[in-house]
Parts: structure tokens; sequence; C-alpha cells
């Protein structure tokens, strides 16, 4: 991908764009509900100690993706970044088994800002909290697994695996074709919006 952003930081700001258009593939192609991603909040980071706020050139960097985003997590040199696409979210939220599991953490308000609401008050409750992987595309019942501390995973691959593997183990193949596919347009596009179209139009499927 070649023509990305060519002012402010330059090099970084493609360096970013390249990165965050592979981590955030897999919601653009509906595959995932949710990614997350650690963003420097300013590579002249020293400038804005003690700041909040991403620096305008990385936010420059975050609309052009074009993605829904919200900053999950501050730390004195990065901010943790969700993307999301709503559709997917939806999907999740409307699931009941996995709205009861939600709910049984707080989530009150079943709307995905409501659910990000929820989500972003979590992270200032405790460290990571791992209800997050059912936003992030993760079956239930290996969120309940890795949550509850259930001794032993059958399977440890992208993410601990409890019980039956069969289901996890093809979302986890899912996963990987879709990074694959996302990587080969990215390295081969000439521009940004032949970049994004392509990988729109994908359609992976359960093996």
């Amino acid at each position: 991908m070649t023509e990305l952003i060519q002012v402010g930081c330059g090099a970084k700001k493609m360096e970013l764009m390249r990165s965050l258009t592979l981590k955030t593939a897999l919601v653009r192609m509906k595959l995932k509900p949710a990614e997350t991603f650690f963003v420097k909040r300013c590579y002249r980071a020293q400038a804005l100690a003690g700041a909040k706020e991403i620096c305008a050139s990385q936010r420059e960097v975050l609309e052009k993706l074009g993605l829904p985003w919200r900053v999950l997590r501050s730390a004195e040199d990065r901010n943790l970044i969700l993307f999301y696409d709503v559709d997917a979210m939806s999907r999740v939220i409307d699931d009941d088994e996995k709205w009861e599991y939600l709910s049984g953490c707080g989530y009150d308000n079943r709307t995905v800002e409501g659910t990000l609401d929820s989500l972003c008050r979590r992270f200032e409750e405790c460290d990571f909290p791992h209800e997050i992987g059912l936003l992030l595309g993760y079956p239930l019942k290996d969120v309940v697994g890795f949550t509850c501390g259930q001794s032993t995973p059958s399977y440890r691959g992208s993410w601990m695996v409890y019980g039956d593997v069969e289901e996890s183990l093809k979302i986890m193949d899912l996963f990987r074709r879709g990074a694959r596919e996302a990587e080969r347009i990215i390295t081969q596009s000439e521009s940004w919006e032949a970049c994004v179209q392509q990988i729109c139009a994908l359609k992976l499927a359960l093996a």
C-alpha cells in the first residue's frame, strides 16, 4: 500500500496506518466484532507527557481508517484502542446467552454504545476485563472457561480453548486465513481505497 498519509510524522504515520489496516482487517471483513491495538499517543511522546489524548497526527490516522473506535485505557505513552464494527457487535449483544454473561459482568444497556460504555467502565474497575473476549470474536465457552479459571485448557492457540475444540479451531483457522489474505492485499495494493475495497469484498467462511 503506497498511497497513505504523507504529512506530519511521515514514515511513522505510514507505518502506523499499515499496521492498523492489517490489525483491523478482520473487523472490516465482519469476521470479528472488534479488535484492540496499542497506539502511541505521539511518536514524540515526551511532548505529551501526562496527557490523555492522542496527538492530532495519530487521530488523523485513526479517523482515516473509517472504523468506529474507542479509547479503552490510557497509559503514560500509549492508548489501548478498540476498533469495532457496529453490525458484528450487535450480533454479539443480540445473542441471549452472551448477553446473559455480559449482564453478569455488570453490563446493563443492551445497545452497542451502552455495551462500549460498560466496557470502558470495566477497564476502570479492573486491570483487564476478560469478557472482552466475546467482543473479539472468541467463543463464549472459552471466555467462560478462562474467566472461571478452569484447570486445564483443551488447546492453547490464539486463545485458551476449553471443552470441545472443533468450533474454536475452526474460528482460529478463519481468522488466520483472513489475516493472510489481508496481508497479501495490503502488500500488493497501490492505494488506500483499493486496499479497503478488496478487504471488504473478501468472503470467507468457516471451513
